[in-house]
């Protein structure tokens, strides 16, 4: 059996959790514009590009087929070759002052993954709207501001300068210019703020408490970490603003396993914390709907699993007239089945771990999990360090049980 564990970042609104680099201004200015400029070159031009023998001869040859007829088409040209040159001097100047790093390697290339842009399914776009507009924008950003509150509480980054890596920039900073450090009785001063050498990469790591971040529903509010029960209002504010990242980060997932695993089509599918119903979206657009028998969610919330009947129901019929044969939802997650033919081909957990309000219940839960996997079982969940934690340790208990392969 297989096991395939993801711990990821949401990029949905206020939800995202930052990534820890920095971005300059320039590069930022540089990435937009070279993406407004895209836009302009028309589609036929990329439609079938060439096999490129090397890096120079692949953007010689593309930028090559550009039209040139008028004064618009050459400053397109212009602009473009300018900044294909500009992006290729950052991306040289980073692996000059990344240090030495393995490149080609096949760990690499298995490791690696660019997620991209990822669009939903455009009638499950037409159903969220229908499902969404008649509903209060007032509630719907109130009860959004919640759930944002719930997940900041039990998931959060390093802060800055509450690791290591700000003493170690300090003392580098201290014996390359000389400096000396201020007291921290004397408050804190311009001195005191960490720095960093170009090129530098400092390992940062918790210690200590963090300090709790300030409650965006009540401004100056101390967040005590706590959960949140999935009501009517917050189950419209996650399908309105959270699914968009859930669908991307899950469909990205399942696509990397159609790929690596290129056999394996699941039949049955079980979804624990399905929430609306994200991961049967992705599960449709990954593999053939007439293969997919059955799916069975599994969401503690009664609102959730109304709204996903309701999504599902208000989704028009593919025009090859083929649906999910057997759609069932429960409230709760039954025992690992005895009779090994009522487990089910694929397992999903996607950001319901870490909901969980215990290490104990979690344990429990994967190993179940496992007993209800014939094939594959994936989890996945929120990019911090609890989250991945906590995928580490599920990783680690589902190996030691043995019969798995990761």
């Amino acid at each position: 059996m297989t096991l395939l564990c993801a711990a990821t970042r949401l990029t949905t609104n206020r939800l995202a959790v930052p990534a820890v680099r920095t971005i300059t201004a320039y590069q930022r200015w540089v990435h937009t514009t070279r993406l407004l400029n895209l836009k302009q070159v028309p589609d036929t031009i990329w439609l079938k590009p060439p096999a490129p023998a090397s890096l120079a001869t692949s953007k010689t040859d593309r930028l090559s087929r550009l039209p040139q007829d008028t004064e618009g088409d050459m400053e397109v040209f212009r602009s473009l070759e300018s900044l294909d040159e500009c992006v290729r001097d950052l991306y040289e100047e980073s692996v000059r002052t990344s240090g030495t790093i393995l490149r080609g390697t096949d760990e690499v290339r298995f490791g690696r993954k660019y997620i991209g842009m990822v669009n939903m399914p455009l009638p499950i776009v037409a159903a969220i709207d229908r499902y969404v507009t008649p509903l209060s924008k007032r509630t719907l950003r109130h009860d959004y501001l919640r759930i944002a509150d719930s997940l900041r509480s039990t998931g959060q980054l390093t802060p800055r300068g509450k690791g290591k890596g700000n003493a170690a920039a300090r003392q580098r900073r201290q014996d390359v210019y000389g400096e000396e450090e201020e007291d921290e009785a004397l408050g804190s001063s311009s001195r005191n703020t960490p720095m960093l050498l170009p090129g530098e990469r400092v390992e940062v790591i918790a210690t200590g408490v963090r300090p709790a971040p300030d409650s965006l529903v009540n401004p100056g509010t101390p967040l005590k970490p706590h959960t949140l029960e999935y009501g009517r209002g917050e189950t419209a504010a996650y399908l309105a603003a959270c699914t968009p990242g859930t669908y991307g980060a899950i469909y990205n997932i399942l696509a990397e396993l159609s790929q690596r695993i290129p056999d394996f089509t699941p039949r049955s599918v079980m979804d624990f914390g399905s929430g609306p119903g994200t991961a049967l979206w992705a599960i449709q657009e990954v593999w053939p709907t007439e293969k997919l028998e059955k799916y069975q969610g599994i969401d503690v919330s009664e609102d959730m699993l109304l709204c996903a009947e309701a999504i599902i129901a208000d989704i028009p019929v593919p025009e090859d007239g083929q649906r999910v044969r057997d759609i069932k939802f429960s409230r709760y997650l039954p025992p690992s089945p005895s009779d090994p033919q009522e487990r089910h081909d694929l397992v999903v957990s996607a950001f319901a771990l870490s909901e969980l309000p215990t290490d104990s219940m979690r344990k429990t839960t994967v190993e179940t999990l496992w007993g209800h996997t014939a094939d594959t079982l994936v989890l996945v969940d929120r990019g911090t360090p609890d989250s991945a934690r906590m995928i580490s340790e599920a990783r680690d208990q589902i190996l030691a049980l043995g019969d798995c392969f990761t």
